[in-house]
């Protein structure tokens, strides 16, 4: 519940917002931190949160090469950064998730290959 007037903080709304510029793309990711990173990191310090487990991976794209396991705050307010999965692959993320019967987005079964936001 928290999580969801976090979200409705955002001074737009996302559907008009969507009329008005398009749909957010790899060029133009206009949505990303008043709809995503502003309200996680909001409710993060809020409920003081100190550190956050991703399941990001270093083969997801070029920008993300870089990924480290930890990726620490650089000042007080700041979330650390836990990567566990970092170093595994696509294919070692589904073995994963079939051997531990893991609930998963459904439009991978439609033939996506990434979800994004």
């Amino acid at each position: 519940m928290a999580f969801e007037s976090a979200c409705n903080k955002a001074e737009e709304r996302f559907f008009p917002m969507v009329k008005e510029r398009g749909w957010a793309g790899h060029e133009d990711r206009w949505c990303c931190r008043p709809y995503k990173d502003e309200p996680a990191f909001e409710f993060l310090v809020a409920n003081d949160i100190k550190a956050e487990i991703t399941g990001t991976t270093r083969t997801e794209s070029i920008y993300r090469r870089s990924l480290a396991p930890f990726k620490m705050p650089k000042k007080e307010l700041y979330i650390m950064r836990i990567n566990p999965i970092y170093d595994w692959n696509e294919w070692k993320v589904w073995a994963y998730i079939r051997q531990e019967t893991l609930p998963y987005n459904p439009l991978y079964d439609l033939g996506y290959r990434r979800i994004g936001c």
